[in-house]
């Protein structure tokens, strides 16, 4: 299986495979109701075993559930923007730095990715009047192997610092500049990678003219 294929996988997470087998177990139809009830039989031996069972896979499959990790990429991933000017003169440029902090035990794809199927790190901006990104230097990253794989990936763990160049516009007004951007990160563990997440990233300027 691959790393999309294992993203799928994870996807369903502990609470909702219990909840499958709780209404596998107790008989209940898709409205909730469950065929002695419709019919308006009374409760049976068989009803009393089920409900047994049910309440065993509940006691042993809940604290599971409310362990579980989330399985979205953003959950594992924070960011934030650092060395942004106060005093930001119009067109000039700027080297700002943003700063991600990754999860214990995750780390997240590097750019580029090693493999064309996996989601590399990339921060993009929205269109800002007055502001214009005009590079990103990614980092090299670490190293990992994932034990399917007999090459090693080229991964960012824990704090990563990604230095961005942006440049004011000469016409950009004095005053409050805010920008938007996004980050797009895929989170892995050493078993498996959780579907992509698109994370917000904004960050403002204070102008004070030419």
């Amino acid at each position: 299986m691959n790393i999309r294929g294992q993203s799928l996988v994870a996807g369903m997470s502990t609470l909702s495979m219990v909840t499958l087998f709780a209404a596998g177990l107790s008989g209940c139809n898709p409205a909730g109701t469950s065929d002695d009830e419709r019919a308006g039989a009374s409760p049976s031996a068989e009803d009393g075993s089920s409900r047994e069972r049910l309440a065993e896979v509940e006691r042993t499959y809940a604290p599971q559930a409310a362990n579980a990790k989330p399985m979205h990429s953003a959950a594992h991933v924070s960011a934030r923007v650092e060395d942004t000017p106060t005093n930001a003169v119009a067109g000039k440029e700027y080297e700002l730095t943003l700063v991600l902090e990754v999860a214990e035990g995750w780390h997240i794809n590097a750019n580029p990715a090693t493999f064309d199927f996996l989601i590399p790190t990339k921060l993009s901006l929205e269109e800002t009047s007055g502001l214009r990104l005009l590079s990103v230097t990614y980092p090299k990253g670490g190293s990992f192997r994932f034990p399917s794989f007999e090459e090693a990936i080229a991964i960012y763990e824990k704090t990563v610092r990604i230095p961005f160049r942006v440049a004011v516009a000469r016409g950009a007004r004095p005053g409050h500049l805010t920008a938007n951007g996004r980050l797009s990160v895929q989170a892995c563990d050493d078993k498996t990678c959780l579907a992509p997440s698109q994370m917000p990233v904004s960050f403002t300027f204070e102008i004070r003219g030419s």
